[in-house]
């Protein structure tokens, strides 16, 4: 052996075993399922009574902001904040005093791979469908944005229709809404936003056609000839609706818009951003 190498083998050996001194390693667990009825504050007085038992750790459920309602928590919306269902960051830290004070240890099932994505409380996932390979998360997940599939380019195929496409279509349970400047396709409780680049397409047809475009509750519907009073009529409220899409839109998308057709129609269950 390199003599020369000796000090250098002596001081990765000692950072080892100080590092494995200060490892703790459970030796009798009890797992936590938080949820909405069971709290961090909850928790907290289960901690004696887990000690008394001999109990070394406690194995926490997911502790992140998840989707509304979960009884998992591995439906995460959100990984940088506490699902406020469970409490705050200080009634945590109390949970966590506690233990520590009990002399037990305090373990926390952190799975990156789980995700909810019905919920639109998740920023980075809804920002991904509505802004493609540009999102500022793009990166965060594992997305084949150029698929062998052609028709797949720069897309995302999301399995939701209950049934083939032009049933669902003809059914009405795929509704186009505008809300707080934006368009989304909603599909049963699902929500959905279009990119930014379909908008010009749908605006463009807010008078020539009937439209399904509702906005807060209210459909917008347009009938009679062209030659028909009330279809002037209609098409002179279709300006001011047409004229309201554009400011409301202009507020929220002048710095991203570009020009260009709608999303595939063949495909309405994929969000495209190359069209």
């Amino acid at each position: 052996m390199n003599p020369t190498r000796r000090p250098s083998i002596d001081s990765t050996l000692d950072l080892l075993r100080r590092i494995s001194g200060r490892r703790r390693i459970p030796t009798a667990t009890y797992r936590v399922q938080f949820h909405r009825d069971f709290t961090f504050r909850d928790a907290q007085a289960l901690v004696d009574y887990l000690n008394e038992l001999g109990l070394t750790d406690i194995y926490a459920s997911p502790c992140f902001k998840a989707c509304s309602g979960s009884r998992h928590g591995y439906d995460i919306c959100d990984p940088t904040q506490f699902n406020s269902e469970l409490g705050d960051e200080e009634e945590f830290g109390a949970f966590s005093a506690i233990c520590q004070a009990a002399g037990m240890g305090l373990i926390l099932d952190v799975v990156p791979s789980h995700m909810g994505i019905r919920d639109a409380s998740n920023v980075w996932w809804f920002d991904l469908l509505e802004n493609g390979p540009s999102s500022t998360y793009a990166s965060f997940f594992d997305v084949d944005f150029h698929s062998a599939k052609v028709d797949l380019e720069n897309k995302v195929l999301l399995p939701l229709l209950d049934d083939q496409y032009g049933r669902v279509l003809e059914s009405g349970k795929l509704r186009l809404v505008l809300e707080e400047g934006a368009f989304s396709l909603h599909h049963d409780d699902l929500k959905l936003p279009l990119a930014p680049r379909s908008y010009s397409h749908i605006l463009s047809r807010c008078l020539d056609t009937p439209s399904t475009i509702s906005r807060r509750g209210r459909s917008f519907r347009q009938t009679g000839s062209p030659s028909d009073p009330g279809r002037r009529k209609s098409l002179s409220g279709g300006w001011r609706r047409f004229a309201e899409c554009l400011l409301s839109f202009g507020q929220r998308w002048t710095p991203r818009f570009e020009t260009s057709t709608a999303l595939s129609e063949s495909r309405i269950a994929s969000t495209n951003w190359t069209h």
